[in-house]
């Protein structure tokens, strides 16, 4: 391996730990504003934060697969899995008033790298998140959509009503470290997203412009049999 992949391969897995840091911060600061009450919503707080430690450990395999290129491949209901992924980032869409669309097609379970997806659903959430959560004085909406098409192949879109994509940094979005949201970012999120797809034969593409005013990501990716 190249020292300029396991520059990007550690700056992956700091991103990754990052990710997974964040949504268990958000977790445990339902506790801290007391807006938990209930052993109902405790024990789903636990499961909540069992299944990011889980996803977390994951991570190590979702590189290592990379560096190997090697696929850890399992059954995975792929609907209810997006479904699970939203509800990790609702709290801080309540949080900016921001709505969510859903277009989830039952799916059902396919044979995937369980990491990879994971990987590429919760990136192109939070960028669009990133995208409309300081928007002032306009609607603030993310669409997410799933739906499979023929010889196995699963769509997985994701729009904003953010600002869109200027043409100078649509050219950048993929390369690595390059971010227009301050130093607190690292910069990695899609490039990883698009090394991560490139790698299990997918594409992505993107339109820079939208109907709602923003970006929509659009990725592709083969299922096993």
């Amino acid at each position: 391996m190249k020292a300029a992949d396991i520059g990007y391969l550690a700056s992956g897995i700091a991103h990754e730990f990052y990710n997974n840091l964040q949504v268990m911060a958000s977790l445990l600061s339902l506790f801290e504003n007391k807006k938990i009450f209930d052993v109902m919503h405790i024990n789903k707080l636990i499961r909540d934060l069992r299944k990011e430690i889980y996803r977390a450990t994951k991570t190590i395999d979702n590189f290592r697969s990379i560096r190997d290129r090697e696929e850890v491949l399992s059954e995975v209901e792929l609907d209810t899995m997006i479904r699970e992924l939203i509800d990790l980032v609702k709290r801080r869409l309540n949080d900016h008033d921001i709505e969510i669309e859903k277009s989830i097609g039952k799916i059902g379970k396919v044979r995937i790298n369980a990491a990879h997806i994971q990987t590429i659903i919760v990136n192109l959430l939070r960028n669009a998140t990133d995208a409309v959560e300081l928007q002032k004085g306009k609607d603030k909406r993310i669409g997410i959509s799933l739906q499979r098409k023929q010889n196995g192949i699963i769509e997985l879109s994701v729009k904003d009503s953010g600002q869109g994509i200027s043409p100078e940094n649509q050219k950048n979005l993929f390369l690595p470290y390059f971010t227009t949201k301050g130093t607190d970012n690292m910069g990695i999120g899609l490039f990883w997203v698009n090394r991560i797809i490139s790698s299990i034969g997918g594409t992505i593409e993107v339109d820079p412009k939208n109907d709602w005013g923003g970006a929509t990501f659009s990725a592709t990716f083969p299922t096993k049999k």
